[in-house]
């Protein structure tokens, strides 16, 4: 699940830890995009789709969304 994406690295890293700080398993991903380089924040993995909508759901509560995409 993709939270965000940054241009500066250091704002994904400061909202992956948030995440992590409240118990959502989470990473970053460096993409080379047309606008230059980008860090996604994403969740998971999640063993389901149940799981993930569990996480959405969590999310909400932080105020903040995230899009379900299968990998």
């Amino acid at each position: 699940m993709q939270i965000a994406a940054f241009s500066a690295a250091d704002k994904a890293r400061g909202l992956r830890d948030q995440l992590v700080a409240n118990g959502l398993r989470s990473y970053t991903e460096s993409v080379s995009t047309s606008q230059g380089l980008r860090t996604r924040v994403r969740l998971g993995p999640l063993p389901s789709r149940d799981a993930a909508d569990r996480a959405k759901q969590k999310l909400k509560t932080m105020k903040l969304d995230g899009s379900v995409v299968a990998l």
